[in-house]
């Protein structure tokens, strides 16, 4: 199939849209929280964050918002000092199966 090789029966098999997997019914991500703490999840494995050095959850929850707009959570800080060096993360989760849309560092 790749390279110019001839399909075989299981790489058609993996391929045919009977094999699909249906979309979840209901919206896995349903609230802010929850949103907020997929967020955390991804921003410390994305910086290879130490287990010890991972804030508590409770921590992040407080610091954090989330707010929905369409079918995406958009994580962000709470409270953003726009007058010192640095930036902000903004993280986007899906909110119907929680997957990571986007992970942003402004500066």
């Amino acid at each position: 199939m790749f390279g110019g090789e001839p399909a075989r029966s299981a790489d058609i098999a993996l391929n045919d849209s009977k094999t699909e997997c249906a979309p979840a019914r209901h919206d896995v991500v349903r609230t802010p929280d929850d949103a907020i703490r997929l967020a955390r999840i991804y921003w410390f494995s994305a910086l290879g964050t130490k287990p010890d050095k991972i804030p508590e959850e409770n921590a992040w929850l407080s610091s954090m918002q989330a707010h929905l707009a369409g079918d995406t959570w958009e994580v962000t800080a709470r409270d953003v000092d726009k007058t010192t060096v640095g930036g902000a993360i903004f993280i986007s989760v899906s909110r119907h199966d929680g997957r990571l849309l986007g992970l942003h560092l402004t500066q």
